[in-house]
């Protein structure tokens, strides 16, 4: 990845010593991380955004509040990022794949040739993780009665999360060690607020299904989800 940095990638190719199964394994990995983008938008996230404009206009219908808004937005935020995603991956094979298909070696190179793109497309996964986060935290705060105390470790997970990730993108100018480390921090950062805003909400739910009426408050639970950032 030494293209992240400045550093010239074929420069870095005569330095250092790239087997065939190395680059076999790495242009095969992006090549099926381009199909499995386009099979999760087409088939996955197009029914979960779609499935919420429905439920949003049966609830506008009949009331249209400052929370309905706040989830649509963060959900048309998630799903614009996963579109701009499959862009992403669709620009990186075609750059590798056709613009410098004369080799394997330079499509090996063409992955990672161009810091541009390596920030566009880090700046998005931080909105899409950070919208999803503060989605689930929203709904936490609204079904816990609007107490902040819930609220305050997964606030202070994302506020951790932000600052993490905005020092892994400061250092992969400088060093990949660095930033390396720090994606690991904030991926485990990220994780560790999903599953308890989730646990938060599952918890809840069970609680409340196991005193009113089970199928009403199942349904519910499942709409959270749908509506979650955990799914993204």
């Amino acid at each position: 990845m030494a293209g992240l940095n400045g550093t010239d990638p074929r420069m870095a190719l005569s330095l250092i010593s790239i087997t065939d199964d190395i680059e076999k394994s790495e242009i095969s990995t992006t090549f099926d991380a381009v199909m499995l983008e386009i099979f999760y938008y087409g088939n996955v996230y197009n029914c979960l955004y779609w499935n919420h404009v429905h439920l949003q206009r049966h609830y506008s219908a009949t009331k249209t509040t400052s929370r309905h808004l706040i989830i649509a937005a963060a959900v048309t935020i998630l799903y614009l990022c996963s579109l701009l995603k499959l862009g992403l991956a669709w620009y990186s094979a075609k750059h590798a794949l056709i613009d410098h298909g004369d080799s394997r070696d330079s499509i090996f190179l063409a992955l990672y040739d161009g810091l541009h793109f390596f920030i566009v497309n880090y700046v998005n996964v931080i909105i899409a993780t950070i919208a999803g986060d503060g989605l689930l935290i929203w709904r936490c705060f609204n079904l816990w009665g609007r107490s902040y105390r819930i609220i305050t470790m997964p606030i202070f997970l994302v506020v951790l999360e932000a600052g993490i990730t905005g020092g892994a993108l400061a250092s992969s100018v400088a060093s990949m060690d660095i930033f390396d480390n720090l994606i690991a921090a904030g991926l485990i950062t990220s994780a560790s607020n999903t599953i308890m805003a989730t646990a938060l909400i599952a918890y809840l739910s069970s609680f409340l299904t196991l005193q009113f009426f089970f199928a009403r408050k199942f349904q519910h639970t499942v709409d959270i989800i749908i509506q979650s950032g955990a799914v993204y």
